[in-house]
Parts: structure tokens; C-alpha cells; sequence
């Protein structure tokens, strides 16, 4: 069971939520934000666009996507590692928010409960 769970306010538009789940003896950090590829700015924008014109069979069409990962934290929100210890993809916002929820829910919950819906 978290004995704290608080959501962290960005000033980053594109993170969609952040929040931190404080166990006894662990922390987590999830967070979910968007990666505009599609929507870019129009140097990325045309970065890409090269790209799938030079490499078309590699290269699907670009798309704006949501992530949702989760990193071991210290106490203060830190990060222990420099990667995640899990990441999940969403095509839309709404999928985005509904699984940064389930996720914290289960972290809330404890660890049985996070693998039980990591391998669902």
C-alpha cells in the first residue's frame, strides 16, 4: 500500500500527467506525456519528412503518439536509473489518462497488483 500518492503539476504542455506513489520502501514516478511527431514543430517536422521520403519502406506514416512510463524514484521524485523499468504506447489522449490511472491505482495497491495488470 503507498502511504502518499501526489501529482506533480508540469509546465511542459505535453505531459499530460505526473504523479508520484511513495511506498514504505519504494517510490515510483509515472508519468505520461505526448510525442508529437506528426504535429511537430516544423524543424523536426521536416526532419521527419526527409526521412520517410528517403526511407519509405522504414518509415511509416508519422503519427503523434502518448507514453506512459514508470521509474524507481528516491524519496524527493528522483530517478534511481536512467531508464524506465516499463513503458506503455497510446494512440490518443484518452487511452493515455485512462492508463496512467489504472497504473497508478495499481502501484497504490502494491507490486502483486502492478504485475498482475503489466502482464495483462
Amino acid at each position: 500500500m503507498a502511504r502518499r500518492v501526489q501529482d506533480v503539476e508540469s509546465v511542459k504542455p505535453e505531459v499530460v500527467a505526473d504523479t508520484v506513489i511513495a511506498g514504505w520502501f519504494t517510490c515510483h514516478r509515472v508519468k505520461t506525456w505526448q510525442v508529437k511527431i506528426a504535429s511537430a514543430p516544423e524543424g523536426k517536422s521536416a526532419l521527419s519528412g526527409q526521412l520517410r521520403e528517403m526511407y519509405p519502406e522504414k518509415c511509416g506514416p508519422a503519427r503523434d503518439f502518448f507514453v506512459t512510463s514508470i521509474q524507481k524514484t528516491n524519496r524527493r521524485g528522483r530517478p534511481k536509473s536512467d531508464g524506465p523499468e516499463w513503458e506503455a504506447e497510446y494512440p490518443n489522449r484518452l487511452l493515455a489518462v485512462e492508463g496512467h490511472q489504472r497504473i497508478v491505482a495499481a502501484l497504490k495497491e502494491g507490486e502483486h497488483s502492478l504485475l498482475r495488470l503489466l502482464d495483462s
